[in-house]
């Protein structure tokens, strides 16, 4: 992991489940905001004594649709791949958040009330500016607001080829011969990340290892095209 924050095993509990600092709960599980309005950070589950669990990394399945088409000289295949659940602990995505760079931090004169209770145990109703939401809780807050559902649809791979008719080849040193254009990580729809961010959760912010699903400002995936010729003699 890192600092306070990684991967743990705890009876009960998934395997690699996320742990890091979360909000405090009141008496009756309510999210518990400090007198300035902000909510207030536990580092440590009052009942166990661990550090509290924030997120499970593992999908709660991942489904791959593709098809191979073939027509004559051309042939099309596709692959479709859905991962459902599993959730991240998004670095790139507090940055733009608390550094106010994205379509969502636009309106600047907003105020907000964090849902919970304040220190007399009533519903809060301290209001916050823009910059004290997305600083001081989003970004530098407890490390649950940094969690997001990582659930994606993304075209991951797409190929069109074609294949010269032999009677087009019975006057060269080729038995056969094909051209392919194929493209990796095309397009990808992540459901339930902040648009303005266009952050794709198909990232190993902890690189190859145990550690899984945190990010740490760490390069996007990238889009790959290829050409790729196919001869016999």
């Amino acid at each position: 992991g890192f600092t306070s924050r990684g991967n743990a095993a705890i009876p009960n509990q998934p395997l690699g489940v996320m742990v890091g600092s979360r909000v405090k709960r009141g008496p009756n599980g309510e999210l518990s905001v400090a007198a300035n309005g902000n909510y207030i950070r536990e580092a440590q589950d009052p009942d166990t004594g661990l550090i509290p669990v924030i997120g499970n990394p593992t999908p709660d399945f991942i489904l791959n649709v593709g098809n191979n088409i073939s027509y004559k000289g051309l042939n099309f295949s596709f692959l479709f791949n859905h991962v459902q659940g599993g959730d991240i602990y998004a670095q790139t995505v507090q940055t733009l958040l608390g550094r106010g760079l994205i379509t969502e931090t636009i309106d600047r004169e907003n105020t907000y009330i964090l849902p919970g209770i304040g220190p007399d145990g009533q519903p809060n109703n301290t209001q916050i500016n823009n910059s004290d939401f997305y600083f001081s809780n989003v970004l530098y807050g407890p490390d649950e607001l940094g969690v997001y559902d990582a659930t994606a649809l993304r075209l991951q791979e797409v190929s069109l080829g074609y294949s010269l008719p032999k009677s087009l080849l019975e006057k060269t040193p080729f038995g056969a011969l094909s051209f392919t254009l194929s493209g990796f990580n095309l397009w990808y729809k992540a459901f339930n990340m902040p648009d303005g961010a266009n952050f794709d959760p198909n990232v190993a912010g902890l690189g190859v290892g145990n550690g899984q699903g945190f990010e740490y400002l760490n390069g996007p995936s990238s889009k790959r095209y290829g050409l790729s010729v196919k001869a016999s003699f």
